[in-house]
């Protein structure tokens, strides 16, 4: 039976020019195998990035991410990172990914919440 997960992606702006820093826009979306994430798929503007659903397990979901850098768990970001990659996440945990830039960018959040079975 196909699955489909709930996920949310929360998209941050960040720039090195001013104290004051963009607010935190988020999004929430039912997502499932073959589906690709952009800005504008999301519908929130943003550095350019691509995340594709590879697969939905009963768990987990396995994606690929390109033009973004994954983050280090301090929250510093490796300019140098590869910007294509593929990670598994859990339900309940989440992928942090940024923009491979010094002085302004884009930090983006991908939680899943949980997996459901898709009724024919």
């Amino acid at each position: 039976m196909p699955r489909h997960a709930r996920i949310t992606i929360a998209v941050k702006g960040w720039t090195g020019w001013s104290v004051e820093q963009p607010a935190t826009k988020s999004v929430e979306l039912t997502v499932s195998a073959g589906q690709a994430l952009t800005p504008a798929t999301v519908g929130i503007e943003s550095f350019p990035y691509t995340l594709f659903v590879e697969s939905v397990g009963a768990q987990h979901i396995m994606v690929t991410y390109g033009r973004m850098v994954m983050m280090n768990h301090d929250g510093t970001i490796n300019l140098s990172a590869p910007t294509r990659g593929r990670c598994l996440i859990k339900v309940g945990c989440c992928l942090k990914l940024a923009s491979p830039t010094m002085d302004a960018g884009t930090t983006i959040s991908v939680t899943l919440s949980a997996v459901e079975e898709t009724m024919l």
